[in-house]
């Protein structure tokens, strides 16, 4: 077995040096946050005192792995140029302070093709649009540690599904790869309350993505229903998908040699130490 860690988003609430204690002591092992204010507004520098602090904090919690999560309002599909700009500009920010924190990666969702809605083949032209926002944020780079994220396809949200996710990832190969949310894969359409479903689906993501590719798992169960299209998160055993599907994740991880982060972006801090402690005890 490779390296299986747990953890969970978590808000830094304008103390970064206080993140890993933070995540430690309700048993997380890894973690993701905002870099910044996740509704928009001036992006303020990390003061170096407190970045000095929080690699010492990481070191002393041994956690090495965390994530930073790109604002709620990126949309590399939009036609205004203001929120495609700074949509573009904002993941930039991301990517920049990722150096500065020496975080995993980036995670990102695409955006929502609804401005091309009623024009003829607007989905190629929406593609046409996140392929041109991710090459100016690509730029010369070789490797660019940002994650594409399933989305659960409300409206016209692009990413919910693999061949999408797909699509992008192989035009630019130079992306860092794709993030699974269970919670998002249900509800756009990929049954995964069965071991075998769980283990069809991740034979599916090996097949049209490349499982080597996949870099990070967000653990949530789903309160809408299957194909509901509906982005809702319930602690693990609570939802639509139930147990099943997150022994069916670890047991899956379990017989490969593979290093893989999970986080959870449950609601409650009790019900995230349980949810932690459930993990743990299927990972044995």
């Amino acid at each position: 077995m490779g390296k299986m860690e747990f953890g969970f988003h978590a808000s830094a609430g304008g103390k970064i040096e206080s993140l890993p204690q933070k995540v430690a002591a309700i048993g997380g092992e890894c973690f993701q946050f905002f870099s910044r204010n996740p509704y928009g507004g001036k992006v303020k520098d990390w003061e170096e005192d407190k970045l000095e602090k929080f690699f010492i904090e990481a070191k002393k919690y041994n956690i090495s792995h965390y994530f930073i999560h790109s604002p709620y309002f990126i949309n590399l599909a939009s036609q205004n140029e203001r929120i495609f700009d700074g949509s573009i500009e904002a993941l930039k920010t991301d990517l920049t302070r990722l150096e500065k924190i020496k975080a995993s990666y980036v995670v990102t969702h695409l955006g929502s093709a609804k401005d091309f809605v009623g024009q003829e083949e607007y989905l190629d032209l929406a593609y046409a649009r996140v392929s041109e926002g991710l090459k100016k944020i690509i730029g010369s780079a070789e490797n660019v540690p940002l994650l594409l994220e399933i989305a659960a396809g409300a409206g016209s949200i692009m990413g919910s599904s693999l061949q999408e996710i797909g699509f992008f990832l192989k035009k630019f190969p130079q992306l860092g790869g794709f993030c699974l949310d269970t919670a998002h894969a249900f509800a756009s359409g990929y049954d995964l309350r069965e071991t075998s479903q769980v283990f069809s689906f991740l034979d599916q993501v090996d097949d049209e993505i490349g499982l080597e590719k996949l870099k990070l798992i967000h653990l949530n169960d789903s309160g809408g229903k299957l194909a509901s299209r509906i982005d809702r998160h319930r602690h693990l055993g609570e939802g639509e998908l139930g147990l099943k599907t997150f022994r069916g994740i670890v047991d899956y991880f379990k017989g490969r040699e593979y290093n893989i982060s999970m986080i959870l972006e449950t609601p409650t801090e009790e019900g995230l130490l349980e949810d932690l402690k459930l993990l743990k005890s299927f990972r044995g």
